[in-house]
């Protein structure tokens, strides 16, 4: 309805009036419905309304309403997501942990890809999410309390999967391979036991290396930047200097 009325706006009126037309419309529209639109919010994340919430966080930014609300609401679908992910594992040492992994992998992708497509990369929900993220992933999942160290040690594990020919054919293009180690490296700065993840990682990035089956030195380069950045320098000089010899 909003659109309409701008291109009816655009259509038969002075330029001039649009300022004024359109905080009318904010106000008809948006301040005056902001309960019954922000209730809406839990559902269209629930069902995946992709163009309604990008609608939604669009006309709520307009109106200079700010975003707090929605921030809470993403908090708690964070978890839920994840607990539906992760239900399915039963602490065992039988746990793949690249399964594990992907199964913690497609909550972040799916809510970090939402809000940066569909909520202009919003830095409050951005911030919620990181923050039930990290939750989620060092406190809130099934394998925390059986083994502390399982959770940094299978993600490094994972890039050893994506990044080591010697896994096997990778069904993955290149971008989508580089979509899942910006995310990797994204996490890894959440994980509370980093130093688990850094000793995994460089075992098996020395591995990769002098049987020169790693897939790229691009992405390895990526993965050990991520680590600095997160770590600092001084943690990444070992890693480096494999990378360059």
């Amino acid at each position: 309805r909003f659109e309409q009325e701008e291109e009816r706006c655009q259509r038969y009126l002075h330029p001039q009036t649009r300022g004024n037309i359109q905080e009318i419309l904010i106000s008809t529209l948006v301040r005056n419905y902001k309960a019954a639109l922000c209730a809406d919010f839990p559902s269209m994340l629930e069902q995946d309304r992709a163009d309604d919430l990008a609608r939604l966080h669009k006309y709520i930014a307009m109106a200079g309403e700010g975003t707090a609300g929605f921030a809470t609401i993403i908090k708690s679908y964070t978890l839920e997501c994840g607990h539906t992910a992760l239900a399915q594992v039963k602490p065992s040492s039988d746990v793949d942990p690249v399964a594990f992994v992907q199964l913690l992998l497609g909550v972040y992708c799916h809510i970090s890809d939402l809000i940066e497509q569909r909520c202009a990369n919003d830095e409050l929900l951005r911030a919620a999410f990181l923050e039930s993220y990290r939750v989620l992933v060092n406190s809130n999942n099934p394998m925390v309390k059986f083994d502390k160290k399982f959770t940094p040690e299978s993600f490094a594990r994972y890039v050893d999967h994506l990044l080591n020919r010697a896994s096997g054919p990778n069904r993955q293009s290149p971008e989508e391979t580089e979509h899942e180690i910006r995310a990797v490296v994204a996490i890894y700065g959440l994980l509370d036991d980093k130093d688990v993840f850094q000793a995994v990682h460089a075992n098996l990035l020395a591995k990769r290396l002098v049987a020169r089956t790693s897939v790229s030195t691009d992405l390895e380069a990526m993965v050990v930047a991520g680590i600095a950045k997160a770590s600092g320098k001084e943690s990444v000089t070992k890693m480096e200097r494999m990378l360059k010899d």
